[in-house]
């Protein structure tokens, strides 16, 4: 009788200690949902505020929207901008590397950490980031704008990366990075859905008839046509 009723209560301890586990896990989800509400709210009274050309209000407000929610991009993109717009670039520059580290796939990311750079002087790590923003254009079958192509264009000439070959093998290498995260991606999907499904970054853009049926993988499309289709 002694062990049925020590069975009864390992038993009933268990049902207790995973009752306390739901409650909690109830209490955290609440808690966790409430504080992206909130970081959702800053983030829209911030674009409020920054649009009226309040870029104290506005910082004040990305960063309560950061404080509820350290991941939250559209947050964090926009206090890059606020810091953009008070030619605060070392500032801009750490939010967007922050950005980056979230999500690799936003072009206007890359973009403004390009002109960032650009300010700075870094003129390297400005071509970088500008090639990195224009193969995501291109991959969606959008054109770059304009300013972004004439900087792209002067950056060439300051850095003297003057022929074709030169700018294929630097698309190459930044393409490189983009294929690192589309395989990383890739295998969470196959995890998730039992296939993979990801072929390549530039599957996610214009694809022709006889390239779709080549292995997956990111490459750069063949030399004159990417320059060309681009203008740059």
């Amino acid at each position: 009788a002694l062990k049925i009723n020590l069975g009864k209560t390992r038993n009933l301890l268990k049902e207790r200690e995973e009752e306390y586990r739901k409650k909690l896990m109830g209490k955290f989800k609440e808690e966790r949902s409430h504080r992206d509400r909130l970081s959702f709210q800053f983030t829209s009274m911030g674009g409020i505020f920054l649009a009226k050309g309040q870029e104290a209000q506005a910082l004040e407000c990305y960063k309560v929207a950061l404080h509820n929610n350290p991941e939250n991009v559209h947050a964090r993109m926009d206090l890059a901008r606020a810091h953009y717009r008070s030619n605060d670039f070392a500032s801009t520059i750490k939010e967007l590397k922050l950005v980056l580290a979230i999500d690799p796939f936003l072009s206007e990311a890359h973009a403004l950490l390009g002109r960032a750079l650009f300010f700075l002087k870094n003129y390297r790590g400005a071509l970088n980031s500008l090639v990195d923003a224009m193969i995501l254009d291109n991959a969606a079958g959008r054109p770059s704008p304009p300013e972004l192509q004439d900087k792209f264009k002067y950056l060439l000439e300051k850095l003297e990366v003057h022929n074709r070959s030169d700018r294929n093998e630097l698309v190459k290498s930044r393409l490189e990075r983009f294929n690192q995260c589309v395989m990383h991606l890739d295998l969470e999907k196959e995890s998730v859905l039992g296939q993979a499904a990801l072929r390549g970054l530039k599957h996610l853009g214009r694809v022709r008839a006889d390239e779709a049926a080549r292995p997956a993988r990111l490459k750069i499309p063949k030399g004159e046509a990417f320059w060309q289709r681009e203008s740059y």
